[in-house]
């Protein structure tokens, strides 16, 4: 299980829940922006340490057990 699960607020609203993701993703695309490169350097020095894999496609597609679109209400 995702440790971070326990955190997300339950009584968000869908539109609560994109604004959040959003907000991280920008977040996520600064820190690559900045430390991007040096990031890279570090996991290829240690890959099985970061497993980084396990947490994004390096193609920029999220990786999951499932299609984000199976969510979708329409």
């Amino acid at each position: 299980m995702n440790p971070f699960v326990p955190l997300v607020p339950r009584l968000w609203t869908a539109e609560q829940a994109l604004a959040a993701v959003t907000l991280l993703r920008s977040a996520i695309d600064a820190i690559w922006n900045v430390h991007g490169q040096a990031m890279v350097d570090t996991i290829a020095e240690d890959p099985d340490r970061w497993n980084i894999g396990d947490l994004v496609d390096l193609d920029d597609e999220r990786v999951d057990d499932h299609d984000l679109d199976d969510d979708l209400p329409y």
